[in-house]
């Protein structure tokens, strides 16, 4: 006969930033059962603060939340924690995580008692503690605001009389971990109605967190998150066209777009081959992170500049693109956007100017004469503003006056 036993151990959700109401919650629970039942062994103080469906207070769904009737309730709501809350907490932030979890406790322990007031009166006056509920909570948030979370599961295998036959680790999509667990907890809350376990508790705690999460606008941030790790894994696989679908569709949920993400889109397009659409996105992309990030643009930029070489931004932007090349250093690719620009937008009365401030970069900067002469021979002074005409007037000169030394020399 074989007996099979799971145990999570994680998710695996990346987080962006170090958790911190999370190990204090833990800690939190730790230390009131230490004080509560180790050192001041006190029951009647339990019962005080525990929560009662045959006199509901307020305060008391919260307290009880932070109480437990022992080590293993202790022990395994704290293992849940700590593998569900640091994700939640991530994606959610600290105040709204905490409000969450302790909302979602005291919404829970309601639940209960409105269950026990209806179908089992005679355990109204039966306490309940437990940080069951807060926890369910948490794992209902996890379930509308990461829906493409895996749950990291290790299993073993046992057969009778053999010891151990087979362990692993596999992952299971956060879906399908909370339908089995909802399935466990109606089984049990149905037809063991008079245990002493309130799965009418954990029940009401998944669908407070749940609801509270789409209320906070978790819904449409797990859309968007969900739809760009979709996008990421088509990518890793070559799926290009399906990566720039989902990319399309996640830009579609963000109120206002990342730059990042429109240039992993835009990557997707080149290598999807819709050129014309990339161009359009790498702009979006450049124009957004110039009036954000200096030095993110000009990585963008330089990106478009090696998949895409004949692409120019619109006007102001590829003026400011230059600039910012220049301020980082990127001389060469500071000229040619100067030089992209004046070809691209030929005839209009800044292009002779971004003509000659190519020629400037080129000159004084990188030290090509010769190609900086051929910019100056060929500006039309009469598109220039006075003081660059006169700018360029001296340069003109200088140059002849260097070519008549050299003649002389010769």
């Amino acid at each position: 006969m074989y007996y099979f036993f799971f145990l999570p151990v994680g998710t695996d959700v990346t987080l962006a930033r170090r958790c911190i109401v999370t190990p204090f919650l833990v800690l939190a629970n730790i230390a009131v059962f230490l004080l509560v039942d180790i050192v001041l062994r006190a029951p009647g103080l339990v019962y005080a603060l525990a929560w009662k469906p045959a006199a509901p207070a307020l305060l008391e769904a919260l307290t009880a939340c932070f109480l437990h009737a022992g080590p293993l309730h202790l022990a395994g709501n704290m293992l849940y924690l700590l593998l569900l809350g640091p994700a939640v907490e991530d994606r959610l932030g600290r105040v709204r995580f905490l409000s969450l979890y302790l909302l979602s406790g005291v919404l829970a322990m309601m639940a209960q008692a409105a269950f026990v007031l209806r179908f089992a009166p005679a355990f109204a006056s039966y306490p309940v503690v437990g940080a069951s509920g807060a926890v369910a909570g948490t794992l209902g948030a996890l379930l509308i605001r990461l829906p493409h979370a895996r749950v990291r599961v290790a299993s073993a295998t046992l057969l009778l009389l053999h010891g151990v036959h087979k362990v692993g680790v596999r992952f299971i999509a956060v879906p399908v971990a909370v339908f089995a667990w909802v399935v466990l907890q109606l089984g049990y809350g149905l037809f063991a109605p008079e245990g002493y376990t309130a799965y009418w508790s954990h029940l009401g705690g998944l669908a407070a967190g749940a609801a509270l999460a789409v209320a906070g606008g978790a819904l449409r941030a797990g859309r968007y998150e969900r739809r760009l790790v979709r996008a990421a894994r088509y990518a890793e696989g070559g799926g290009w066209f399906a990566a720039s679908g989902e990319y399309e569709s996640a830009l579609r949920l963000a109120r206002s777009p990342d730059a990042q993400v429109l240039g992993a889109y835009a990557r997707a397009l080149v290598a999807a081959g819709r050129r014309g659409r990339a161009i359009g996105i790498y702009q979006r992309a450049v124009g957004g992170e110039l009036r954000r990030n200096a030095k993110a643009a000009v990585a963008l930029y330089l990106e478009l500049e090696r998949l895409l070489p004949a692409a120019v931004l619109s006007g102001d932007d590829q003026i400011a693109i230059a600039r910012a090349l220049r301020a980082e250093g990127e001389l060469e690719a500071a000229a040619q956007a100067l030089i992209d620009y004046a070809e691209a937008y030929r005839g209009e009365p800044r292009a002779e100017l971004a003509r000659l401030l190519a020629a400037e970069v080129l000159a004084r900067e990188l030290g090509d004469l010769e190609g900086a002469a051929t910019f100056y021979r060929d500006i039309d002074p009469r598109l220039l503003p006075p003081r660059w005409q006169r700018h360029l007037a001296a340069r003109r000169a200088g140059r002849r006056h260097r070519q008549e030394s050299a003649r002389a020399r010769a």
